[in-house]
């Protein structure tokens, strides 16, 4: 993403233009954020989660996720650091404010904002990304007290033309000595506050040695504004052959921005390890990369999150010399949707290797950064380049079979300007066949604009720790994933550090003509990174300080099984063989609730909330309100109860006791079945003088029929601002659709082309409010499958 970012930015530089740029990380200051809900919960969007649904298991801490971790509600002050302190199964074991470590620097101050960390050899090092790149060197021999050693000061970061987040990445050396700190530069103009002296930084690496906390070497690289990230490793020795040659030793790979992965080896140098040139191994986008020597087959295996250009590649660098080049040693490629260029952001990668099978994990970055291009809108990529409007994505794939994933055949790493339409049916059909499972957040909460999204990733056994930026440390199971199940990962802890003092927030005293990295960095906390070490769980807050925490506990065993099969091995690619959709998780989910109504209980405002179970479990119920007089308010939740067993009724007023206005309400009933699946009842309300009455539906209860679902935005659209009402339904078996729009005197005012579909794959469409009057329309659609049409009906009401 970076690459596209830093050639607009220098662009705009260049012309004067004092637009905003998007970041590596971070996109648009200033895009308006989306809001609880989802149009499509992520849990059965197949663009979210590929093209079979995952099935769900709760795990000990998913229902207090749901609830508590993804905090968002109208009102919610998200710097308040007192508003998060939410936690399951989890505890503070240590807290550094680190006001002190910050200010051991001269030109320093508490303000600096933290990013990357890594830990080797009882030694963390936190990376001070912003307003100069820096370390910070701990002690964790005890990870559960570490101990401040020392920092390293580096360059100062720009800020008059933009401010960029100059410190990029940290990595340390297998046995702790000597840490790489990536360098992020477009302009050589600093951007210290008057009075802070230090030298502009300059793109590429510089090598630390962590025992004196002083440079040994720096190392230009050449690319479009430094390097984002270095990893090092050891290729070792092993057998070599003329077909597979190997060249062991101590590697630097770097992420050249917009130009590939630079490779270099580490040598001595007359201060300490240094960096010899190898080469650049040429890719058009890249983020992250994971190195592993392969326990399979004992070969070095470089997988790459490849930001925007595609999912994932695999490059074999057991000899790096070889590597270097044009997709000399590519080995895969893997891309749900290679048909679109600014869809998805491929963030992190990481590998686990169970029972032959590799199995790599990706969590993809959701933000807003504007609109799609039309072409990529019609092509089913999205609306928001980044998806923010979605929750994102951590992908599983089965990755053991290399030649299903393109080696010597469609596998491509410089793409250029797009994907070539024959190669993407290809990649798109092997890495469909290839998903395992996907995990979504707790909530089915959108990314925004990163605020709850999953950026950095570590596995441990079968447990992968995920940071989320606001959402704090989620440690998930994904056990049956590593199985080859195609099942979520579940929630067995998570926190949401929420340590004090607070340090303060930096505050750019010469605003940059670009805003970018000071935008996006009021919220408390904000987690960018986390590492388990020896039982502990170390995470730094980018304006915070630096935590330690007890590891989740062993989730209880239970009888309950993994609802779907095994994913099948990836086999060649088939294009024109559409992949199989299994028994949809919504059909298992009909259990929870007999019945349920709401209904008003006259001039006092109130309502009588009345539900039948068919399982013993408790009932949560929450109140909406979508409208306020002609203004359509979005998904607001006025009052919410849980823990309810049987009917109760509520007195119509919200949490502080205040009466709620006239508009259109509709309540939400809400039951865990005993397959792991939420079975959800909405009924629609309206509110008029003060008191509730019933309205008709705008969403359709799940059925195993045919039709699995139907629904619409909300139940009401247009108001002052004409907002559009999304229309959404997902067919259980093939069928031809038909969907007609007819206002309230049942006159047919829109007719959307009939089609013939596939069943697993969720259709969109949109009313526009513009033109129409005011009043109720009916949306009718008719399925006909074997002969048989069957009708369903929702309404809305165009303010």
């Amino acid at each position: 993403m970076l690459r596209h970012i830093l050639l607009v930015v220098l662009s705009l530089l260049f012309v004067a233009v004092a637009a905003t740029p998007a970041g590596a990380h971070i996109t648009r200051p200033g895009q308006s954020t989306f809001g609880a809900q989802a149009l499509v919960p992520p849990n059965s969007d197949p663009f979210t989660v590929g093209p079979r649904t995952p099935a769900v298991v709760d795990g000990p801490c998913t229902d207090r996720s749901a609830a508590l971790q993804y905090a968002d509600e109208k009102g919610h002050d998200h710097l308040k650091i007192e508003n998060h302190a939410v936690a399951c199964q989890m505890q503070q074991q240590a807290f550094l404010d680190l006001k002190k470590e910050l200010d051991s620097d001269p030109l320093g101050n508490d303000d600096e904002v933290l990013g990357e960390m890594d830990v080797e050899g009882d030694v963390a090092a936190v990376l001070i990304t912003y307003p100069r790149a820096g370390v910070l060197f701990f002690d964790v021999s005890n990870p559960a007290a570490p101990k401040f050693l020392r920092r390293y000061n580096g360059p100062a970061c720009e800020g008059t033309a933009i401010d960029v987040d100059c410190g990029a990445f940290v990595d340390l050396s297998r046995d702790g000595k000597t840490a790489f700190l990536s360098v992020q530069q477009i302009s050589v103009i600093p951007g210290l506050n008057p009075g802070a002296i230090a030298e502009p930084a300059r793109p590429g690496v510089q090598v630390i040695n962590v025992a004196t906390g002083m440079l040994t070497e720096e190392q230009p690289v050449v690319s479009v504004g430094g390097v984002h990230t270095s990893r090092d490793h050891v290729v070792p020795d092993g057998p070599k052959s003329a077909e597979k040659p190997r060249r062991p030793g101590q590697y630097l790979f770097s992420v050249a921005n917009g130009e590939g992965i630079q490779v270099s080896r580490v040598v001595s140098g007359p201060l300490g390890p240094a960096l010899d040139d190898v080469g650049l191994i040429s890719i058009d986008d890249t983020h992250d990369m994971f190195i592993q020597d392969d326990p399979i087959d004992g070969r070095t295996y470089m997988y790459v999150a490849a930001g925007f250009d595609t999912g994932f590649l695999v490059y074999d660098v057991t000899d790096p010399q070889a590597a270097v080049g044009d997709g000399k040693q590519l080995l895969a490629q893997w891309d749900l949707t290679p048909q679109c260029r600014n869809d998805w952001y491929s963030h992190t990668i990481d590998v686990a290797t169970r029972n032959g099978r590799r199995y790599v994990t990706m969590p993809t970055e959701g933000f807003n950064n504007g609109a799609q291009s039309e072409d990529d809108q019609r092509g089913g990529c999205g609306k928001t380049s980044g998806n923010g409007d979605k929750a994102s994505a951590l992908w599983i794939v089965d990755a053991t079979d290399f030649k299903a994933l393109g080696q010597g055949t469609f596998a491509d790493a410089t793409d250029g300007r797009g994907t070539p339409a024959a190669r993407a049916v290809k990649i798109k059909a092997a890495s469909e066949q290839a998903l395992t499972a996907t995990w979504t957040n707790a909530a089915a909460r959108p990314a925004q604009n990163i605020n709850f999204t999953g950026h950095n990733q570590q596995i441990v056994g079968d447990r992968i720790y995920l940071s989320g930026y606001h959402s704090g440390v989620t440690v998930l199971d994904a056990s049956a994933a590593f199985a080859g199940l195609n099942e979520r990962p579940k929630e067995l802890g998570f926190i949401v550090p929420s340590g004090t003092p607070t340090r303060p927030i930096y505050d750019q005293v010469n605003n940059p003509v670009i805003p970018f990295f000071s935008a996006f960095i009021n919220f408390r906390p904000l987690i960018w990174d986390m590492v388990f070490y020896k039982g502990s769980v170390l995470a730094a807050d980018m304006t915070g300080g630096f935590y330690a925490f007890t590891d989740p506990p062993p989730a209880p065993a239970t009888d309950g099984a993994p609802k779907t099969a095994p994913a099948p091995p990836a086999q060649p690619a088939q294009p024109a063989a559409p992949a199989a959709t299994p028994t949809p998780v919504a059909c298992q989910s009909r259990a929870g609730f007999v019945s349920a109504t709401a209904r008003g209980t006259g001039r006092n405002g109130g309502l009588e909330l009345d539900f039948r179970r068919r399982i013993d479990e408790p009932v949560t119920v929450d109140i909406f309100q979508q409208s306020r007089g002609r203004r359509v308010t979005g998904e607001r939740r006025v009052r919410r109860f849980t823990g309810k067993t049987g009917p109760f009724e509520w007195n119509g007023r919200d949490g502080r006791g205040r009466k709620l206005p006239n508009g259109v309400y509709f309540a939400r009933f809400r039951i865990e079945s005993p397959s792991g699946q939420a079975d959800t009842v909405r009924v629609t309300l309206g509110r008029s003088k003060g008191r509730f009455g019933p309205r008709r539906a705008f969403y359709r209860r799940d059925s195993c029929g045919t039709l699995q679902k139907f629904k619409l935005s909300r139940p009401v659209f247009g108001g002052k601002r004409s907002t559009s009402l999304g229309i959404a339904y997902r067919l259980n078996q093939g069928a031809r659709v038909q969907v007609t729009v007819a206002n309230r005197r049942e006159r047919v005012i829109r007719r959307y082309s009939a089609r013939q579909l596939d069943a697993g794959r969720t259709q969109r469409l949109t009313l526009p409010a513009r033109g129409l009057a005011r009043g109720d329309y009916r949306i009718k659609l008719s399925v006909t499958r074997d002969g048989r049409t069957t009708t369903s009906t929702l309404t809305a009401n165009r303010l």
